[in-house]
Parts: C-alpha cells; sequence; structure tokens
C-alpha cells in the first residue's frame, strides 16, 4: 500500500490544479436571465407579427384609397390607433428584452473567467458598449457573441484551446437577420415621418414596415435559438468542469 507521501508525489498537478480552481471567480447562474430573455423574445416576435398583420390592414386601406374608392372614416382610425398599439407594445417589448439580453451576455462573458478560459480577445465591457457604439455596432457584437460561444464550448475544456470551436451557423444567421431588421425598422420610421397626409407615401412606408416586422419577427425567433442554445452550451461545459475537478 501506498503511502500518502509517495501517493502525492504520484499525482503531482492534484494539488495546483486544486489551488488554481480555488482562486477562479464563482461561476453564476444564468439561468434566471436566460428565462427573461427567452419569454421576451417570444412575446417580442409574437407582437411583431401581431403588427405585421395591422400593417396589412392599413396597406390595404391605403391601396382602396389610391385606387379611388371611399374608405369609411371609422374604420381608418380604427386601424390607425391599433396600428399604434402595436407599435408601443413592440417597442416596450424590444425595449425591455433589450436590456435583458444586455445582462445575459455580460453574465455569459463574466462566468467564461469562472470557466478557465483564457486569452480572449474582447473584454466583458465589450458586451454591452458593442451594442452602443454607433459603426462598431454592426460587428463588435457578433464578434463578441462569437467569442462567447466558442469559449463555452462544452467538448473543449483546455483553457487555451476554445479558439478551436467553431461556433453554429445560426448565429451567423440571427446577426444577419437582427441587421437587416433594424435597418429597414430605421428606414420605416424615417418613411413614416416624412409621408404625412400623401397616400402614396403612406403606403410606400406601409410597405416598408410590413418588410421589416417580417424581419424584426424572424430575427427575434432566431434569438430564442441563439440564447437558449448558447445558454444550455455553457452550463454544459459548467458541469463537466465541475465533474474533471472531483475525479
Amino acid at each position: 500500500m501506498q503511502s500518502p507521501r509517495v501517493a502525492r508525489e504520484s499525482t503531482p498537478f492534484a494539488e495546483p490544479d486544486s489551488a488554481a480552481a480555488s482562486l477562479l471567480p464563482p461561476y453564476v447562474s444564468p439561468r434566471g436571465l436566460t428565462l427573461c430573455v427567452s419569454l421576451g423574445l417570444v412575446v417580442s416576435a409574437l407582437v411583431a407579427w401581431v403588427a405585421v398583420g395591422v400593417q396589412l390592414a392599413h396597406a390595404r386601406q391605403l391601396h382602396v384609397q389610391l385606387s379611388g374608392a371611399v374608405v369609411e372614416a371609422q374604420a381608418l382610425y380604427q386601424v390607425r390607433v391599433t396600428l399604434q398599439i402595436a407599435q408601443a407594445v413592440q417597442l416596450a417589448a424590444f425595449g425591455l428584452t433589450g436590456l435583458a439580453f444586455l445582462a445575459w451576455l455580460y453574465r455569459l462573458r463574466v462566468n467564461l473567467r469562472a470557466l478557465g478560459v483564457r486569452k480572449l480577445d474582447y473584454a466583458r465591457h465589450w458586451s454591452v458598449l458593442g451594442f452602443l457604439v454607433p459603426g462598431l455596432n454592426f460587428v463588435r457584437p457578433y464578434q463578441v457573441m462569437e467569442e462567447v460561444w466558442r469559449a463555452s464550448e462544452p467538448s473543449v475544456l483546455d483553457p487555451f484551446e476554445w479558439r478551436s470551436a467553431t461556433p453554429p451557423r445560426i448565429l451567423t444567421l440571427w446577426w444577419m437577420s437582427f441587421v437587416i431588421a433594424a435597418t429597414l425598422e430605421l428606414a420605416a420610421f424615417g418613411f413614416v415621418r416624412t409621408a404625412g397626409v400623401d397616400s402614396f407615401r403612406s403606403l410606400l412606408a406601409s410597405g416598408v414596415a410590413i418588410v421589416a416586422g417580417v424581419a424584426t419577427g424572424l430575427s427575434a425567433s432566431l434569438a430564442y435559438f441563439v440564447v437558449t442554445r448558447l445558454a444550455a452550451a455553457q452550463a454544459a461545459k459548467r458541469q463537466r468542469l465541475v465533474r474533471a475537478r472531483s475525479t
């Protein structure tokens, strides 16, 4: 039977590994934030599709007006009021979901240190600032998300080998849809502001708003799967690391 001294010498990396693990910051589960963001994205997607339906009704009324037919003022008023309510709810849903998303992404980025990941390219503050800096917000959020996803890959436990991981294609599809949706939403807002009472310009603005709403609904739907899959990947890596350190 080996003595305790010999046993310790035969496993020289056990104690340094344990000591290094004890110096890592605590891992904070993002489960609550993931649930909030997921629910917010579901609501945002549903509201976006409802807004598309209302915009279609509004566009139909404008088309009837342009054809020379008479549209009842009461019906036109009801659609406009419904559209304003849908847009207000949509703005509130996206605003609250956006705040929760930033908190969620920041938490996942901070957790990478607790997972022992080293040599990251983007500091944790870019998970928030990346969305706020004009021009840079077209690329930096995606770069941060891609890095967090690769570093959260559960099949790679080495602190420096995370760069070999490849994020799924859905991340790129989501970011492309998000950029397109944001651009179209801004364009639709500009068209609405300059349309005035001109029926043709209003119809054009409504058409752009419909396309923007479709892109927004698609982006929110893709974001739901991105959020849930990334959170699950990081949780799986955490579990693997805990099992590896306990053996």
